[in-house]
């Protein structure tokens, strides 16, 4: 299900997705695994079908392209992401796979929650962007500074 907001948006619009809990399960007895690097993790992650349903409903808007903002741990992780974008979301650009190393960034576990609406700060080339999140957290954080802008995945969700 496409929410009406975006049904009909007229401007060049960058649509970011999360990938953990929002285009991908996200399992939480994963978290230990993603927390000691252990390879494949992300690989077997198994798509959330009716997201990715709306999506390809949602790419039909010739103004509208799709992309990824996540988030992880170490390199390789975002090299797993970005392999398991291109399997199942074969139709995103690699330039529109946005995939936050936080090993490599100067986050704190206070300020995380600011890393993705920083990313989109430093996007060009769209008039309009918009941010589909699980995490309350982030959507308030990115809200905060850009009003409606982030929106919960549930939206998109029969």
């Amino acid at each position: 299900m496409v929410p009406e907001y975006l049904k009909e948006e007229t401007k060049h619009t960058l649509v970011l997705f999360d990938m953990d809990g929002v285009v991908a399960e996200f399992n939480l007895f994963e978290d230990p695994k993603i927390k000691a690097h252990v390879p494949g993790v992300y690989l077997e992650k198994r798509p959330i079908y009716s997201v990715l349903k709306s999506i390809d409903e949602l790419r039909q808007n010739k103004n509208i392209e799709i992309g990824i903002l996540s988030s992880c741990e170490i390199p390789s992780q975002k090299e797993e992401k970005i392999k398991w974008v291109s399997q199942f979301l074969p139709f995103i650009k690699l330039e529109n796979i946005h995939v936050i190393i936080f090993e490599e960034e100067n986050y704190t576990k206070e300020n995380k929650r600011f890393a993705k609406v920083e990313l989109i700060q430093r996007l060009t080339g769209f008039e309009k962007y918009y941010l589909i999140e699980d995490r309350h957290e982030i959507i308030k954080a990115t809200n905060s500074i850009f009003p409606f802008m982030a929106h919960h995945v549930s939206e998109f969700l029969d």
